[in-house]
């Protein structure tokens, strides 16, 4: 590489910057130089290269479709230098990751199975972030996401690690009190849904639920909805993995379930190498499943 024919970093900074956030002054703020420091960093790239690279309008200041191209290529190799830089702080120190994770899956899934993967690795410091949205891996610096769906996220690798059919379920002291018995008898009953969650309540309402008639109730989240269903306050939709123990235990009946489905559970990356200790959790994941098949 011949170094004398690259310009300066400062000047290409200066220059990603402005294109990036779309102005000199938001630039200057972001590099913490003055605006005409960073005016004449992008007049001296110009020179240097021969050409036009900014245009400036009232709005603001954008690049020439030279620039547009040429502030790409720099913003995505700034990226790789960040993510190298950062790479190598976390391998010289105390390895700490990011996971993030539905809120759900986090409590009636995760949580009770945490203690034999610190058991297996007491040096990796989990950090646990529960969130119904999927995360943006590069701002919020997350190494793992679990998700709920079909796995298909545009831009990301996604690992199935089990399905996890619909059902409805009930304590058995509420079936009795009802007489449960069919479908027919659900648009009766009182309904516990978490706001938000379409996808449950539009499987509900396929299964035979009839809002019009029905009691419904939403809570803030599932864990407040399974709360309130396992209180005997009435009717959810739950993923069928996730309260295996209820079932188990015969705390939950289920009465209604999903024939078959492709939703499921997957583990959600950046299509990039994964960190020693990112293997070691995926490793874990994925023996955990299948010590329990899946529950």
């Amino acid at each position: 590489m011949d170094w004398r024919r690259i310009p300066s970093l400062s000047a290409l900074r200066a220059f990603e910057a402005v294109l990036r956030t779309g102005g000199i002054s938001r630039a200057a703020a972001e590099l913490n130089v003055t605006h005409a420091a960073i005016s004449q960093h992008v007049r001296a790239l110009e020179n240097e290269l021969g050409l036009p690279l900014v245009q400036r309008n009232g709005a603001g200041t954008q690049g020439t479709p030279e620039g547009e191209d040429f502030g790409r290529s720099l913003s995505a190799a700034f990226a790789m230098v960040s993510d190298s830089v950062e790479e190598l702080r976390a391998a010289n120190s105390p390895s700490r990751l990011t996971i993030s994770t539905t809120p759900a899956f986090a409590e009636s899934w995760l949580m009770p199975r945490l203690g034999s993967f610190w058991a297996k690795h007491p040096s990796i410091q989990l950090n646990l972030i529960p969130s119904k949205v999927l995360t943006d891996f590069r701002t919020d610096r997350v190494d793992l996401a679990v998700r709920y769906g079909a796995g298909k996220w545009p831009g990301l690798i996604s690992e199935h690690l089990f399905d996890a059919a619909f059902v409805v379920v009930a304590t058995p002291d509420l079936v009795k009190k009802h007489h449960l018995s069919t479908t027919a008898d659900f648009s009766g009953l009182p309904w516990l849904f978490e706001a938000g969650q379409a996808e449950q309540f539009s499987w509900a309402v396929e299964l035979g639920l009839d809002p019009t008639k029905a009691s419904i109730q939403e809570f803030s989240t599932n864990t407040l909805v399974l709360a309130a269903t396992r209180s005997g306050y009435g009717v959810s939709v739950q993923s069928s993995t996730l309260i295996r123990d209820d079932l188990d235990a015969g705390t939950l009946e289920i009465l209604a379930s999903e024939p078959s489905s492709s939703l499921g559970y997957h583990i959600v990356r950046l299509t990039k190498a994964l960190r020693v200790d990112a293997q070691s959790f995926v490793s874990w994941l994925n023996n955990e499943i299948v010590k329990t098949g899946g529950k």
